[in-house]
């Protein structure tokens, strides 16, 4: 994404634990010698944070953005040692070098290059095989909710619309919080939009049917996926409401004029959507930031950033970063 400056201090990067007990242990892991080595540039942090009899853990984090790597197992997003390597060179920038000069093996780089492409969210762990069995697990969940919301849909399209006027609104509720466990926030968005609907115009029926029809267009398009052009399959993760597939080929280095930001919501999370424009490309571009736990910096409409943005996979892409 563009350049720009945040400032971070201890309140702003604790604020990104997910709970209590990372906060404190990214605390303790925060002493400068509790590392082998620190460095940074002007795009990168890295660190090497040292574990007894075993290799020492590799930590990266993008300053531009905030995506960070690690090598341990834990599951919590960001982990212990990201939120201590900020700490570090928030608090004690004497004990950072300038210049990344660490060579990481070819394995571990390929490692990273590779988690690069699975949707696991902004902030995201590095194991031996958790992101791979992670993106497993994440599909399984995603199956059962479609499974639900076929049956669903059946049941919704069989029972006649005149029902649907004397449905309980748990009726809807229950399948979008069906929907929300199996991680598909997209798609639990669309049935709390069809539940206002029923008896609001005269119509109604008709964008119903249109709204049933597309989620079961997208639930038949899952059972094709793997047939599917990478553009399709990224158009498919955007309606689902899973981070993106970022392509390492669509990158644009251009003058992008700020023409305001939007708040998303749906479900458990909201984001921020900054919308850029290119001025030389006239290209439009979109970048997202978590509301909560991530610092969104402060730009106001019409300023001009230089820098390059990378694009998402999309039949139209506009997602970037």
């Amino acid at each position: 994404m563009p350049t720009h400056d945040p400032t971070f201090n201890r309140e702003s990067i604790l604020s990104l634990a997910p709970n209590p007990s990372v906060s404190r242990s990214a605390q303790t892991f925060s002493v400068p010698w509790s590392w082998h080595s620190i460095q940074r540039d002007e795009e990168t942090l890295r660190g090497l944070f040292p574990l007894r009899g075993k290799p020492p853990l590799r930590v990266q984090i993008r300053l531009a953005d905030l995506v960070a790597t690690c090598t341990c197992a834990g599951k919590a997003h960001p982990c212990a040692h990201v939120l201590a390597l900020l700490l570090v060179a928030a608090q004690q920038p004497e004990h950072v070098t300038q210049g990344c000069t660490q060579n990481w093996d070819a394995e571990d780089t390929a490692r990273v290059a590779a988690q690069e492409l699975l949707p696991i969210g902004p902030i995201k762990q590095l194991g031996d095989s958790a992101g791979a069995a992670y993106v497993r697990r994440r599909r399984a969940r995603l199956d059962r909710g479609l499974d639900d919301l076929a049956s669903w849909l059946r049941d919704l399209v069989g029972g006649g619309f005149t029902a649907v006027l004397h449905r309980p609104r748990t009726y809807w509720t229950d399948m979008a919080n069906r929907l929300f466990d199996a991680q598909a926030r997209g798609l639990a968005a669309r049935i709390q939009q069809m539940a206002q609907l029923p008896g609001k115009s005269p119509n109604w029926p008709d964008l119903l049917l249109a709204q049933a029809g597309q989620l079961h267009l997208i639930s038949t398009a899952f059972d094709r996926y793997h047939l599917l052009a990478p553009q399709q399959q990224a158009d498919l993760h955007h309606v689902v409401g899973w981070p993106p597939l970022w392509n390492k080929d669509d990158c644009r280095n251009d003058r992008w004029q700020i023409l305001g930001r939007t708040l998303l919501t749906g479900g458990a999370r909201a984001e921020f959507q900054l919308w850029l424009w290119g001025l030389e490309t006239g290209r439009p571009a979109c970048i997202h930031w978590p509301r909560e736990g991530a610092v969104f910096p402060q730009l106001q409409s019409g300023r001009v950033l230089t820098g390059t943005l990378q694009f998402a996979y999309g039949t139209s892409p506009r997602r970037a970063r």
